[in-house]
This record gives structure tokens, C-alpha cells and sequence, in this order.
């Protein structure tokens, strides 16, 4: 955290680029993971409509 707010810190275009990727790679992860999960609650939402509609 403080190498953002030192006038020292200095990064590469590989490094930049590297974290880049990862950055991608995990904004994929979450989205996978949070699409399943998002599909999960509205099948669960969906029967519990079907079986008591008064939910």
C-alpha cells in the first residue's frame, strides 16, 4: 500500500502488463462464480414460488 503514495515506486510495461493479466484472469474468476451463484438463488427462488406461492 504505501509503494502507491511514494514518489520512488515505479513499475515496467512487463510489470504493468503482468498484472494486467492476472487483473483479467480474476475479473473472469468472479464472474463465473458469481454467475452460478446468481443461477443457483433463482432456482432456489423459483421453487419456493412453485411450491408456496405465499413466500
Amino acid at each position: 500500500m504505501k509503494a502507491r503514495y511514494s514518489r520512488n515506486f515505479r513499475i515496467t510495461e512487463a510489470e504493468l502488463a503482468w498484472l494486467g493479466e492476472r487483473v483479467e484472469t480474476l475479473g473472469q474468476k468472479v464472474d463465473v462464480i458469481c454467475s452460478e451463484r446468481i443461477e443457483a438463488l433463482e432456482c432456489t427462488a423459483a421453487a419456493r414460488t412453485r411450491c408456496c406461492p405465499a413466500w
